[in-house]
């Protein structure tokens, strides 16, 4: 079992929230907890406290499904959910891990929340500064499939083939470099 050295040295730097639980006839304990998840759950004092104590009824219910399934099968167990701590409303993804004892019972979960609403927002502004450096570029910028086909174009490209983006779009990239045909009887 993870002694609280050990516990402390592995999982106190980490930004995600990490819990320790043990199951002890059908109830679910909070053995230990990282500093992260201490100042979420904003007390020191709920290690060892049983978790339906811990939550609101409403999340205990909700939550004690996915511990029992992780139990049950042995195996990691993953579920998103609202940070049930925090008046913020985040959202979390919640992984809970079995430990085995030496006889392969698993007695004790392992559970870490990382909070995806955080990584949902830098996406999006990465996705707008994407797109702000796409659009604006000056040079031409096509996106295609493997197949070839171009599936986004910058107005860049509108100049550099003399079409419309909206007639680049949909069409092979073969198509767009061809020498012109010159008409013979020009």
């Amino acid at each position: 079992m993870l002694k609280d050295h050990m516990f402390e040295f592995y999982f106190d730097q980490m930004n995600e929230l990490v819990f320790l639980a043990e199951v002890k006839n059908q109830h679910l304990y909070y053995k230990k907890m990282n500093k992260a998840a201490a100042k979420l759950v904003r007390c020191q004092g709920e290690a060892g406290m049983r978790l339906e104590s811990v939550l609101p009824e409403w999340a205990y219910h909700s939550l004690y499904p996915y511990y029992m399934k992780a139990m049950e099968t042995k195996k990691p167990v993953t579920y998103h959910d609202i940070n049930t701590f925090s008046d913020e409303a985040e959202a979390f993804e919640t992984t809970l891990t079995p430990i085995f004892d030496d006889t392969d019972n698993s007695t004790h979960l392992l559970v870490m929340s990382k909070n995806i609403q955080k990584l949902k927002k830098e996406l999006a502004q990465s996705m707008e500064q994407y797109k702000s450096l796409f659009m604006n570029h000056e040079n031409a910028i096509c996106m295609m499939e493997l197949s070839g086909k171009i599936v986004q174009a910058n107005p860049a490209c509108e100049q550099m083939f003399g079409c419309d983006t909206q007639d680049i779009i949909n069409s092979s990239y073969m198509q767009l470099l061809e020498e012109p045909k010159i008409d013979a009887f020009v």
